[in-house]
């Protein structure tokens, strides 16, 4: 017997746009509907806070969260099973037994790839930026598709695929409700704004619950938690804690994640001292250059993520902007980097922090790790 599921999906939006889906979908409100009761929290996630899974009205449901400014909200509620008469903000049903996805982000593709599930992802955007050797492959001989398009998404293209699901990030990006009146649920994944490490890779339960392999994904990132842990244990006891900054300059802005990030986490955990803990915001912290190269003389290390085909020297670093061979980092070569044209920082990097830890840790403190192999940050070759 095919197993019946039904998807609800509680975007933020105006009540007059609401209206407007629900009359696409065929649902209508009554004055009569009861008060919705408070979903119940079905399982707790350790570190994430921009995903929970729970019960609504007897149902299993993955609710998503705006992680960004003061206060939390619901962004989106995804829930499996038949709902109730009373229930009638049901947007979607869907009879199949095996749910397909898209996504907007390579990062995403990486939770499917450790559980091992690339089988149900039918698309992704940004196809030419990834890097994991069974995606391409998948995507050469068009078992997947690039979805990118003039504006996000071809529109075309997802027609033909006609998948359950569409992984967003919640920020930019127009006109997803076509996509909703086609019958495609909507979820916004914000993995990029959880301030640990591990919090980023949880959002494999995400995932996992999407495609029904819940088990799976509990297991995989029980493992991935134990590996980063222990690697942590590591530096827990470092007397000295090098300080680091990280960052980029643009415009004469310098954009660096805050103190309040999972880069902030990963130095901390690697034995180190963020330059700026003291900002606690989520968002990236916009600094004047010149006020940026004046904290960065107290620096002893700066960190970098780059993307240059050609690779990254001092030389090709002091090209950028001259006033950095300023810099006591520079002078005295302290400088490391991740360069992600060689590396998959911005795919599997995200369900394997313990190789990022383990690097870090291997720089500023190599007494610890002597004979490490850099995966993904290593040290600027001195010239």
């Amino acid at each position: 017997m095919t197993r019946h599921k039904s998807y609800i999906c509680g975007m933020s939006r105006t009540l007059l746009f609401s209206l407007f889906v629900l009359l696409l979908i065929g649902c209508a409100e009554t004055p009569s509907q009861p008060e919705q009761p408070e979903p119940v929290s079905f399982a707790e996630t350790s570190y994430a806070e921009g995903f929970s899974i729970v019960d609504f009205h007897g149902m299993s449901c993955l609710e998503t969260y705006t992680l960004e400014g003061e206060e939390t909200s619901l962004s989106c509620r995804v829930c499996k099973g038949i709902p109730p008469d009373t229930l009638l903000e049901v947007n979607h049903y869907l009879f199949r037994d095996s749910v397909t996805i898209t996504t907007l982000s390579t990062t995403h593709l990486a939770y499917f790839w450790k559980l091992q599930q690339l089988d149900q992802v039918l698309g992704t955007a940004y196809a030419s930026w990834v890097k994991n050797q069974e995606v391409n492959a998948r995507l050469e001989d068009g078992r997947m598709r690039d979805i990118s398009g003039e504006k996000n998404i071809d529109f075309e293209q997802m027609v033909d695929l006609s998948p359950d699901v569409l992984i967003t990030y919640p920020y930019g990006g127009e006109g997803y409700e076509h996509f909703e009146e086609l019958g495609i649920v909507v979820v916004p994944f914000s993995e990029y704004l959880e301030i640990h490490p591990l919090g980023r890779a949880e959002w494999i339960k995400a995932a996992g619950w999407l495609i029904d392999q819940e088990e799976q994904a509990n297991a995989a990132f029980a493992e991935i938690e134990a590996r980063y842990n222990e690697a942590k244990e590591l530096a827990a006891n470092v007397q000295n804690r090098p300080s680091v900054f990280t960052g980029s300059n643009d415009g004469g802005v310098w954009f660096a994640p805050s103190g309040q990030s999972f880069i902030a986490q990963f130095i901390h955990d690697a034995g180190g001292s963020y330059l700026f803990s003291d900002h606690q915001e989520r968002t990236n912290l916009k600094l004047d250059f010149e006020v940026l190269l004046e904290r960065a003389m107290l620096a002893d290390y700066w960190g970098k993520v780059s993307y240059r085909e050609e690779g990254i020297t001092l030389e090709s670093i002091r090209e950028d902007d001259p006033r950095y061979a300023s810099l006591p980092v520079f002078e005295k070569g302290q400088v490391f980097y991740c360069n992600a044209a060689k590396t998959d920082y911005f795919g599997d990097a995200i369900v394997e922090p313990e190789a990022i830890l383990q690097d870090l840790i291997a720089i500023l403190h190599p007494e610890l790790k002597p004979q490490h192999t850099a995966r993904y940050f290593q040290p600027v070759e001195l010239e």
